[in-house]
């Protein structure tokens, strides 16, 4: 999850996500089947 972590931070610029909002907005996205996460890599549904 790391490589994914650091390119979403990379968009954010001066307002980088805490690890609890990361871990949040995955859990909430993989559970309304929005996102999958499999090997590391975001997959959009």
């Amino acid at each position: 999850m790391i490589k994914k972590r650091f390119w979403f931070q990379l968009q954010a610029g001066l307002l980088p996500f805490t690890e609890g909002e990361f871990e949040a907005a995955f859990e909430q996205l993989s559970s309304e089947n929005i996102i999958m996460i499999v090997d590391d890599k975001v997959i959009l549904i």
